[in-house]
């Protein structure tokens, strides 16, 4: 933990020295530096970083990509990647698969409320979105009953 309050103390006087407006690059250039604590945070062999650079963008493929799910007549993504696939990198879904597994569709709609609940927190200064708020805690307090009922 300490770690990560050293970076963020580092990330914060890059703010302040640039005017309370921080570029990547310039995080990037302060963390060439061995000695700052932000060059952890960066994979500095360049054959592995252009490899890790490649997945993030395949990522970023199978993510875009939707279809129209015949339930709802809504968009929603073609592939997902659910959270018990992370840690063994087993990949991406097809949507309308989780959709159709009662086990896989409940980690999805845990993973969309952990989601709503980050929102929430990320945008909670804004007290023009109270509306949204307020709808978000009813759905997220039904389902802490449910929880709490299984």
């Amino acid at each position: 933990m300490k770690r990560q309050s050293e970076i963020a103390e580092e990330l914060k006087r890059l703010a302040i020295e640039h005017g309370g407006l921080l570029q990547p690059a310039t995080v990037v250039r302060a963390a060439r530096n061995p000695k700052s604590p932000l060059h952890t945070a960066f994979t500095w062999d360049d054959k592995k970083a252009a490899q890790d650079y490649r997945l993030w963008q395949a990522r970023e493929l199978l993510v875009r990509f939707e279809m129209v799910d015949a339930g709802s007549g809504e968009p929603i993504n073609l592939f997902l990647s659910l959270t018990s696939d992370r840690p063994t990198k087993a990949g991406y879904r097809f949507s309308k698969d989780v959709l159709a597994d009662p086990d896989q569709r409940r980690e999805w709609l845990l993973m969309a409320i952990a989601d709503l609940e980050s929102w929430r927190t990320s945008y909670a200064a804004l007290t023009e979105l109270k509306p949204v708020f307020a709808a978000i805690a009813r759905v997220l307090a039904k389902y802490a009953k449910e929880e709490q009922a299984a």
